[in-house]
């Protein structure tokens, strides 16, 4: 994998990072103004985040960053798009993304751990959708 995909799988990362983010303010911050409790308040947003995370790439393989810089998840082994499955599958390994980030940068595939789980791997968009 050449650097150029990389690098638009860093910036589909960060920008899937920052979606995620704006998920996680803004239901904290509505679980503030109707004052719900400590516990709801602390544990929802981080389980929205970590959901939204692994269910990003569920749509014809592309999460919100992905279809920015065009690419997408198919399956490995019959270069159709991911399954909704697979897709979540590979993401479960978000909770480790640094060193998925290190296995993708140093791997001659350029695959995360993931991918290599779930079968995938992220390629060029189909221009078809």
């Amino acid at each position: 994998m050449g650097s150029a995909m990389k690098t638009k799988r860093f910036i589909a990362f960060i920008i899937d990072i920052i979606v995620g983010f704006l998920f996680f303010y803004l239901s904290f911050f509505v679980l503030c103004f109707i004052h719900a409790s400590v516990d709801l308040i602390s544990s929802i947003p981080i389980s929205l985040l970590y959901t939204f995370m692994c269910s990003k790439d569920c749509i014809n393989g592309m999460s919100f960053g992905k279809y920015i810089v065009g690419i997408q998840t198919i399956d490995s082994r019959t270069l159709k798009v991911a399954t909704p499955v697979q897709c979540m599958l590979r993401n479960l390994f978000c909770i480790i993304w640094p060193i998925e980030f290190f296995v993708m940068l140093f791997n001659s595939t350029g695959l995360r751990i993931g991918d290599q789980v779930a079968h995938t791997k992220v390629v060029k968009r189909n221009i078809s959708y």
